[in-house]
């Protein structure tokens, strides 16, 4: 079993939260002495934080730079998407 305090701010990790749940990409923002926050990338993002030493089912990997670099191409063009479809619809109305 993984927990938060084995990732280090500034990287971005893929991890499973609890069993069979969904993988995640998280990028660590800050640590405390006993906590941690990240954002979770989705649609919305949303920060949270944890404790260090709350469970993790899985850390999968962490990014290299050029793998947050190609990330970063996709999720731009995908939210540019996203939010040209949301003005289309408020002119819809």
């Amino acid at each position: 079993m993984y927990n938060y305090g084995l990732m280090e701010p500034g990287r971005y990790y893929l991890v499973r939260e609890y069993e069979q749940g969904p993988i995640q990409l998280l990028q660590v923002m800050m640590q405390t002495d006993r906590g941690l926050l990240f954002q979770r990338y989705g649609i919305p993002i949303e920060l949270e934080w944890r404790l260090l030493t709350d469970p993790l089912q899985e850390i999968i990997e962490c990014l290299s730079d050029e793998q947050v670099q190609q990330w970063q191409y996709c999720f731009r063009s995908y939210e540019d998407a996203y939010l040209r479809s949301g003005d289309a619809d408020d002119e819809e109305d």
